[in-house]
């Protein structure tokens, strides 16, 4: 797991560490620091897929990466979603896509913790259960 409030460099050398020939990532956050993150972590070229546009500023600063916007959402592009849906849970299967660990709060009253929790959250999700 790679704790992203370390340094670019900290993050790049350990992806490169665990991923020396990296030439894809999905950016599911999808802005300019983690589309740096993913293009300084290239071994040579390499493709950035991301929910949102990538940052033109990250792919002029690394001219070896290049990148895509993946129209995924059902309801706004409901032929592209089935395309970038379709295989996610054979991929979630085989390990290719690792779904991270949540920490659970149970209740509304338990939202201001959770709201310091999301502050420090680093490969893990807050999830809030406000029914309980």
């Amino acid at each position: 797991m790679i704790d992203r409030s370390q340094s670019l460099k900290s993050q790049v050398e350990q992806i490169r560490s665990i991923a020396p020939n990296l030439d894809a990532a999905f950016n599911t956050i999808g802005n300019e620091e983690t589309d740096r993150v993913a293009a300084g972590s290239f071994a040579s070229n390499g493709r950035i897929a991301s929910t949102l546009p990538v940052s033109e500023a990250v792919l002029a600063e690394y001219p070896k990466a290049s990148g895509n916007m993946i129209y995924s959402s059902p309801i706004a592009h409901p032929e592209n979603a089935a395309k970038a849906w379709t295989h996610l849970e054979e991929a979630l299967k085989k390990g290719d896509l690792l779904p991270l660990p949540g920490h659970v709060f149970g209740g509304l009253s338990s939202t201001p913790e959770a709201l310091q929790a999301v502050k420090k959250a680093s490969g893990y999700k807050v999830i809030v259960h406000p029914q309980e």
